[in-house]
């Protein structure tokens, strides 16, 4: 009833939102998939649109946080505004060098697939080429994706916190 309840308010958001472009600098990654980015003096906590990414105290979130920061911190990007999601984030797409960050992070085996909000067809495509590779989170047999994970308490967070 939640993911329903969020699925909902997520199109509703998306369709009442008209897609804004403009370049920012990212002056700070929170996580794999959680940014801030500086526009004419402002900062915007954006949300990449179509993955998730681990979450920082789950396995490979870090690995996923120092990607995204390698790739971004202090880069000037473009950015695409889809919508604002239930924490008040701006949910964005970004590129880097002309390079989308959502298809590097899913190529890299850094983050999955959203399967509740991705819009870009080939990314299914790409998570499984990657998924077959064993490259990244994939290298472990089952990892847990992070709309499970945030679901769990913390002693299911241990049991499922490392590689098996």
């Amino acid at each position: 009833m939640k993911r329903l309840f969020f699925s909902l308010t997520w199109l509703l958001m998306s369709l009442s939102t008209f897609a804004q472009m403009f370049e920012g600098t990212v002056v700070r990654v929170l996580d794999g998939d959680t940014y801030d980015v500086e526009v004419n003096g402002t900062k915007l906590r954006c949300r990449l649109m179509n993955v998730d990414a681990p979450e920082k105290d789950q396995f490979y979130g870090q690995n996923s946080k120092s990607y995204a920061e390698n790739l971004l911190y202090g880069k000037m990007c473009e950015v695409r505004l889809v919508a604002t999601d239930f924490y008040k984030r701006h949910v964005v797409e970004i590129k880097v060098n002309g390079e989308s960050v959502d298809s590097l992070l899913i190529a890299k085996g850094l983050a999955w697939r959203n399967p509740y909000f991705c819009t870009k067809l080939n990314l299914e495509s790409v998570e499984l080429q990657t998924k077959q590779a064993g490259l990244g989170l994939w290298f472990c047999k089952n990892p847990t994706a992070p709309w499970i994970w945030r679901n769990y308490n913390r002693k299911q967070k241990r049991i499922v916190s490392q590689c098996l």
